[in-house]
């Protein structure tokens, strides 16, 4: 018996798994430090993680020992390996989900750290708003939410100022007909109703892009599909 299975016969002793195991000995293999991880209430996956960050020679005390699920061990590891302040995000009431948008935000050099409790998906369309140069936040107090903002940046990206049409009942695929619309150069005003669904929107887009009279089917009585057969 080698000294590798030596020690493994005494973690398996001591009650580990057969999953903690191998992730012992590949520790033990690639000649790290398994005492950072040896611990029977980490599950493998976490063991894993922390086996991973010692062998990218990263400061693992971020996250070995604290309560960090094995999906927050990995934001804070891939955090450490691209060098970037994981102190802004390395905290147990930040869901892992949230953990990854700020530490992309960060790589980019744009802290978003204080959005942390605002979910991932707000945080990721502020850190795509930041690079575009664009400002949501007025969007955000609004009361916009992810999908919505997605579709503002758009309109932004596009250059249309579809403020004066905006109302927070649109879902985002609605708020997409408004800017279609508008790049398109066709008059949003005919259909920029919140009595409309965004199919119903689309019909009446699509007729006054193709320059047909479209007060013959704009109205709400019409189901979309209705809309689009008088259309045709």
């Amino acid at each position: 018996m080698n000294e590798i299975d030596k020690v493994l016969e005494e973690y398996k002793n001591q009650g580990f798994t057969p999953y903690q195991l191998d992730e012992i000995k590949l520790g033990l293999e690639h000649g790290v430090d398994v005492s950072q991880y040896t611990n029977k209430a980490y599950l493998a996956i976490q063991m894993r993680q922390i086996r991973f960050g010692l062998e990218e020679q990263l400061d693992v005390s971020w996250y070995a020992g604290r309560s960090f699920d094995w999906f927050q061990m990995k934001e804070i590891r891939l955090g450490l390996k691209s060098g970037v302040d994981v102190s802004c995000y390395a905290k147990e009431n930040i869901h892992y989900d949230a953990m990854r948008e700020i530490r992309k935000g960060l790589e980019d050099g744009i802290h978003l750290e204080q959005f942390a409790q605002a979910g991932s998906d707000l945080i990721k369309e502020l850190h795509s708003a930041v690079k575009d140069k664009q400002n949501i936040l007025p969007y955000i107090k609004a009361g916009y939410d992810p999908e919505q903002l997605a579709e503002i940046r758009h309109a932004l990206n596009n250059g249309c100022n579809i403020d004066k049409y905006l109302d927070t009942t649109y879902r985002g695929v609605a708020i997409k007909e408004l800017w279609l619309g508008m790049k398109n150069g066709v008059d949003v005003s005919r259909y920029a109703d919140p009595n409309y669904s965004w199919l119903q929107m689309r019909e009446v887009r699509l007729g006054l892009e193709n320059r047909i009279d479209v007060s013959v089917y704009a109205k709400d009585l019409y189901t979309w599909e209705q809309m689009r057969e008088i259309r045709l």
